[in-house]
């Protein structure tokens, strides 16, 4: 369970019902870098059982693919990724023993290995760099792998505005494409999802969050796409902010919605905080719903939100990486939107704030859950 709600935290960017692990025992590991290397061991010819159709990839003219999966932080949400990755890859021909030579890279959450990495991926020359996103990455290792000519693909956060790797179409800038961290509707079909369940009826919304992942001009224009003012943008790098400012606009009878970003866990004192421990007090003290785009969110307590499938988009972007393989130019390949993205219910939150579900939303929700995390 921590591992969800850190996940939460690093990307509410997450987060989710897709919990596997990853990783092959036919792998071998080494240990100074946290990698592990798949060397071609026959010459047979894959069949490719893509959705394209049916093809065979020819070994003899194409040889031994270079690939690199960069995998930011361990945790169930990525492992999920990671596993469809490397599943979608082998689907179309691309794994040990096959025509593919895979380096898969471990980060473990730690940024100061960013360089280190992309060090590693220049020295490499891969044909195709699959990174699994999570924070940071997106600036920290694709940014700097930008002008390099190797192709790089991310499975979320290509739109990044402090990477600066595709323009605001998605056409790539260099050598990186990937995957949106959500559609750029996505926000205001969440607050409409929301104004359904609990009609703001002419009242405010605020929005607390941490800084640096979200921007204000974004939600104000979501927001008015339901015809809902903000009161209120609040960015709360420590979390004594954060709890006055949910305790404040539960006392304000202006306010309908107390919106959540990226919860903060990070003390005054500057010691951490459990992102399980304020997450759970959060859900417990907020008295005003709130909307989310990660269905772990509202595992763990918000009251609905449009989640998107993290897992899911590992199949995306390794089929991404499948048409670099074959000879696509990855300045062709625009960002694409996350293709699987479904409506997340908390029945246990619902009651708690005394709001029932409508039928019609009800019975098209992907998942309810009857629990939160201030309940486990």
């Amino acid at each position: 369970m921590k591992k969800k709600v850190v996940s939460i935290l690093l990307c509410l960017v997450m987060a989710m019902s897709m919990f596997v692990g990853c990783g092959s025992k036919n792998e071998a590991q080494t240990t100074n870098n946290d990698t592990s290397t798949s060397a071609q061991v026959d010459e047979k010819k894959a069949e490719d059982t893509s959705s394209t159709g049916s093809t065979k990839v020819d070994e003899t003219s194409q040889g031994t693919k270079k690939i690199v999966i960069v995998q930011e932080a361990k945790d169930e949400l990525r492992d999920a990724s990671q596993k469809n990755i490397k599943a979608t890859l082998e689907k179309n021909g691309y794994a040990s023993g096959k025509n593919a030579e895979i380096t898969e890279i471990q980060m473990n959450g730690d940024e100061k290995k960013s360089q280190e990495v992309v060090d590693q991926i220049k020295t490499l020359k891969p044909d195709v760099v699959i990174l699994n996103v999570v924070a940071f990455s997106s600036k920290s290792v694709a940014a700097p792998l930008l002008n390099s000519g190797i192709p790089v693909l991310l499975t979320l956060n290509v739109e990044d505005p402090g990477a600066g790797l595709v323009d605001e179409n998605g056409k790539p800038k260099g050598s990186v494409s990937g995957i949106y961290t959500m559609p750029k509707d996505m926000r205001a079909k969440a607050f409409d999802l929301l104004n359904k369940i609990y009609p703001a009826k002419g009242k405010k919304a605020v929005f607390l969050t941490t800084p640096g992942f979200f921007q204000k001009d974004d939600i104000v224009k979501s927001l008015q796409t339901v015809g809902v003012e903000l009161k209120d943008y609040v960015e709360s790098k420590y979390t004594e902010d954060f709890e006055a400012a949910v305790k404040k606009y539960n006392a304000d009878d202006e306010v309908a919605w107390m919106l959540t970003g990226v919860w903060p866990g990070l003390k005054k004192d500057g010691s951490a905080m459990s992102i399980l421990d304020f997450g759970a007090w959060d859900i417990a003290n907020r008295k005003k719903p709130s909307v989310t785009y990660w269905a772990a969110a509202v595992e763990i307590g918000i009251l609905c939100g449009l989640g998107v499938d993290i897992a899911e988009q590992g199949n995306q972007v390794a089929e991404m990486a499948v048409k670099v393989l074959k000879g696509e130019s990855i300045g062709n390949l625009t960002a694409e939107n996350p293709r699987k993205i479904d409506i997340v219910l908390n029945q246990k939150r619902a009651k708690d704030l005394k709001i029932e579900f409508p039928a019609d939303i009800l019975g098209s929700a992907a998942k309810v859950y009857d629990k939160t995390a201030a309940d486990k």
